[in-house]
């Protein structure tokens, strides 16, 4: 019986199922719901972990009692994707409990898991249900039925049993995934961590596993398939940024005030420094209430909506900031494309490889601007971006193009003589005007929204809608301009 875990075991833990996770990655991208070959699900995952190994290896010595909280650090820092940057969440909710601790009890961990579940909720601005999320509620809605559990190995047992039935369950709850024949594959990653943390505990750490299949059950009626996150990210008044330093900080207090006093809100840190990025409409109550817990500092606001325009001229000593462009793209020709349109810095990221939240802030930093619009380019960025903005120093703004077709609309509409606000208007409407089409080969056999796809075939996607397939490179390009709806006049850009 185990009664209690020390945090080396704990990381010794992770370790063996980071190399799990490593073994099954291809597995893992494969279960992409759209049979192409841009499903890095797998890899985000096992990068974000790997980040979180390097974090403890390279520090060489490390007390027991720092463990948990370096765990959280290196995966925050490593994220990529959606998948890595909820993971990463999901540690940052166990720190909150066990940070500071150099062992812990299985009541305890029941805590941390507790945490851990609403801090990953809380880093998805629209959660979707039958995705690692509903994983990770399953997994801490048994464990707290099993409370009063002492021994780590049960409770363990108790939370792989639950993993592997939830992950079966996604299609279940996301349609998509049904019609796919696949499981979730960001809920296979965590349950494939899971297992492999639970074989170096009960000390069969060369144990293969089963991997899931789906468990699909009969409708009576469809259900609407829910593929991306809602875009929250409209601008609200004033766009508020400060670092606040104090002791004690309760970070969850000061979230859900932060909730009540603004829009798009952004809270991240520990009890002595928390990061603050919200927008709101009076940025004068989030200030007071932020003063009364600590010192701030590095605060900056600015305008977000024309409508204040006038009084902001009438107070405030206009100046123009200078503005600097990340845009994140795969490839020299882009690279090349938004640097000739007026990008500051290209950083290679796209499917496949996504940039972890520490590069995306790093290549932030190295621009010599004190506001930087971030092209993300691609949905499963978007996340990580977040995480970067919000760390950073300056003043850093989002244009949420989930293409690289959207990006470029989005760099062209920028205009150097005008204001950072009329910018990111202009920016976000070029994107909403864009229709994305892209060609490529299918992975495997497939059958997605009435189309039959075999693998080898062409692929024709519209809006990351499969509208097309053909042994025909050519006519799947035309079957995707087919479906545009291209009206006269309208121009054409292949890349």
């Amino acid at each position: 019986m185990i009664t209690s875990i020390n945090s080396r075991e704990f990381y010794s833990m992770l370790v063996h199922a980071t190399s799990l996770l490593e073994s099954k990655v291809d597995y893992v991208n494969a279960l992409n719901v759209f049979p192409v070959p841009d499903g890095d699900t797998g890899t985000n995952m096992f990068l974000t972990m790997k980040s979180m190994i390097s974090e403890i290896k390279d520090r060489g010595s490390v007390k027991p009692d720092e463990i948990i909280n370096m765990i959280a650090k290196g995966s925050l820092l490593g994220a990529r994707g959606n998948s890595g940057v909820i993971l990463a969440q999901f540690f940052q909710g166990v720190a909150k409990v066990l940070g500071g601790k150099s062992s812990f009890d299985t009541r305890s961990f029941a805590d941390a898991l507790a945490e851990a579940k609403k801090s990953s909720y809380e880093a998805v601005g629209n959660p979707v249900e039958g995705t690692m999320l509903t994983v990770i509620s399953d997994i801490e809605t048994a464990v707290r039925n099993k409370r009063n559990e002492l021994d780590f190995i049960n409770q363990w047992n108790t939370i792989v049993v639950a993993a592997r039935k939830s992950v079966a369950n996604t299609p279940n709850l996301l349609p998509v995934l049904k019609e796919a024949g696949v499981v979730d594959s960001g809920g296979q990653g965590l349950c494939i961590l899971i297992e492999g943390a639970f074989q170096y505990l009960i000390g069969e750490p060369h144990t293969d596993i089963n991997l899931i299949e789906p468990d699909i059950k009969c409708f009576d009626q469809e259900i609407l398939p829910s593929l991306h996150f809602e875009d929250t990210h409209d601008e609200y008044g004033y766009c508020t940024q400060f670092l606040l330093k104090g002791i004690n900080i309760d970070v969850n207090s000061l979230r859900d005030k932060m909730l009540l006093l603004a829009n798009s809100t952004v809270v991240i840190g520990s009890v002595e420094i928390v990061r603050v990025h919200i927008h709101a409409i009076d940025p004068g109550p989030v200030l007071s209430h932020a003063v009364t817990i600590g010192v701030l500092s590095e605060v900056s606001i600015v305008n977000m909506d024309d409508q204040n325009k006038e009084f902001l001229e009438s107070k405030v000593l206009k100046h123009r900031l200078e503005v600097g462009i990340l845009s994140i793209a795969v490839g020299e020709g882009f690279r090349d494309l938004f640097m000739l349109s007026g990008a500051t810095l290209v950083l290679e990221g796209g499917d496949t490889m996504n940039p972890s939240v520490r590069e995306i802030g790093e290549a932030i930093e190295s621009i010599d601007a004190d506001t930087v619009l971030v092209l993300v380019n691609n949905s499963n960025i978007l996340y990580a971006a977040e995480q970067a903005g919000s760390l950073s120093s300056k003043n850093v703004e989002l244009i949420a193009s989930e293409t690289v077709v959207e990006g470029v609309a989005a760099i062209l509409a920028f205009n150097i003589e005008e204001n950072i606000e009329v910018n990111i208007s202009k920016m976000q409407k070029a994107v909403k005007e864009v229709l994305t089409g892209s060609v490529c080969l299918a992975e495997r056999d497939a059958s997605l929204y009435g189309v039959q796809i075999t693998k080898g075939q062409y692929i024709g996607i519209l809006n990351n809608n499969i509208i097309h397939s053909s042994a025909s490179i050519d006519e799947a390009l035309f079957g995707v301009l087919e479906k545009a709806d291209i009206s006269k006049g309208t121009l054409i850009t292949i890349y």
